[in-house]
């Protein structure tokens, strides 16, 4: 064998022990406790206030008006099962928050800066503060740092917009006062053009429920089982609509604010849906129709097959370990390019390093992105 493959064959094997050993010495540790990371937990019987209030925010779902650790308990279980790794990591995203909390807010340092982040971006969220020409901004900045940092857990992302910074862009967009902006995609593919929405509330949880209930507008809303059973087969038998398509069975009238803020990443590739199961009826139409089990479903179809999530390792019901799932079933073109690029270092230091001399090197690894750059030149040029 080429000493470089060995080399190359070495440095996988020995990144793959690692990971083998950082698994079990994580199943032994929960072992020891008597626990599967995976064993699913009853937040009715489990959980205390704080924890049930925890995991809501973690999910996005709002919980005004109920007070009593049954009703969370209930929305907790009516948005997903709970199992015990999820309950683990509880803690330190109630720290994470308090972090995002004592953040200071960022701000936009012109109008060209709120174009290039705002309107050019097509993939991202935006809740923006507008503060027109010698007027302070609509919320004061412990209530906008505390709207921050429940939103930021979403990809949703916040600024501060000063008018006296480009008094012609507030006059061109009728900003003559306090407000808050709310700019997303308008449609369901990828790139689109960025609708922007105007809140005047001051109130941080009417903020967070009313940007809850803009996204979930892009979640398609199912009527019955039957629409929602052929809205889940034809990712797999159309063939001129084959993205990937997820669908919620839950008793919530609108979807987790995670899953709505996944539906603008994924605009184009992956479909989100929901079906409102009201009663015990609807709960066992369903459960005879699609096989699932548990009234709270989040099952996933392509082409290949159906999923439910949740069933796998460590499958935690937020946005961040949703998004990372997603892109490992649908991934974008900019994975595979940063996947081909790391590869193509790993096998250029390895060349390069059997070079007596400096030059060599960097003549060795300028070769090797030269044939990563063409080839992924002719990779574009035939697909289009």
């Amino acid at each position: 064998m080429n000493p470089r493959w060995r080399q190359v064959l070495l440095m996988v094997a020995y990144f793959l022990v690692l990971m083998l050993v950082a698994r079990i010495i994580d199943l032994l540790i929960w072992h020891l406790q008597g626990l599967t990371p995976n064993q699913e937990v009853d937040p009715r019987l489990v959980l205390g206030v704080r924890q049930l209030k925890a995991l809501l925010d973690t999910r996005g779902v709002g919980y005004a008006g109920c007070v009593e650790k049954h009703e969370l308990a209930e929305l907790v279980y009516s948005s997903g099962q709970v199992v015990n790794s999820e309950v683990a990591v509880l803690e330190t995203s109630e720290n994470e928050v308090k972090a995002r909390i004592a953040a200071p807010a960022s701000h936009f340092t012109g109008g060209a800066h709120f174009y290039e982040e705002v309107e050019d971006t097509k993939d991202s969220v935006w809740l923006v503060q507008v503060a027109p020409e010698g007027a302070e901004p609509p919320l004061d900045d412990y209530s906008w740092r505390l709207v921050c940092a429940h939103l930021a857990p979403f990809a949703i992302r916040t600024g501060v917009f000063d008018c006296k910074l480009d008094r012609r862009l507030c006059t061109g967009k009728g900003w003559h006062e306090p407000l808050l902006l709310l700019a997303l995609p308008r449609g369901t593919r990828a790139k689109d053009k960025v609708l922007m929405q105007i809140f005047k509330s001051t109130k941080p949880q009417s903020i967070i429920a009313w940007v809850r209930q803009q996204l979930s507008d892009r979640v398609e809303r199912l009527q019955n089982v039957s629409e929602a059973t052929q809205w889940v087969e034809s990712a797999s038998k159309s063939e001129s609509d084959s993205q990937v398509r997820l669908l919620l069975f839950t008793k919530l009238s609108s979807p987790p604010l995670f899953l709505a803020a996944l539906s603008v990443k994924f605009a184009g590739r992956v479909r989100f849906g929901l079906l409102q199961v009201k009663n015990k009826e609807d709960e066992d139409v369903v459960k005879s129709s699609l096989g699932i089990k548990s009234r709270t479903t989040y099952l996933l179809s392509t082409p290949q097959g159906s999923y439910i999530y949740g069933s796998g390792r460590e499958e935690h019901l937020d946005f961040k370990t949703m998004h990372n799932f997603l892109r490992a079933v649908q991934p974008e073109a900019n994975d595979a390019l940063l996947v081909s690029l790391a590869l193509c270092q790993l096998l250029a230091v390895l060349r390069a390093a059997t070079k007596r001399s400096l030059l060599g090197c960097l003549l060795t690894i300028l070769a090797h992105n030269l044939a990563l750059l063409a080839a992924w030149l002719a990779i574009l040029t035939l697909s289009r």
